[in-house]
């Protein structure tokens, strides 16, 4: 029912796609996420995306509450900041 309400929201063009970018979020729930990774895993599996998309969807998951993405703790300002860029 929420992959549908995502599809139908953001008129997502790739459920399949999303299906399999849901099913990672949820299931590092705990650990570290790459959005690279994912995007490389995907393109692995055939499938045309851009990192943008992978970018959206990650809002998208955001937007409704089915996942909080916290950028990497560093003393250092810059980090911080090139850090935040990347998510």
């Amino acid at each position: 029912m929420i992959l549908r309400d995502l599809i139908d929201r953001y008129q997502v063009s790739q459920p399949t796609v999303l299906k399999y970018f849901i099913k990672r979020v949820i299931g590092n729930s705990a650990k570290e996420f790459s959005s690279h990774k994912i995007y490389n895993e995907i393109k692995s599996q055939g499938y045309k995306i851009s990192k943008n998309s992978i970018y959206s969807f990650q809002d998208y998951t955001q937007n409704i509450y089915l996942s909080l993405f916290i950028s990497k703790y560093s003393h250092s300002i810059i980090c911080k900041m090139v850090s935040s860029a990347i998510l």
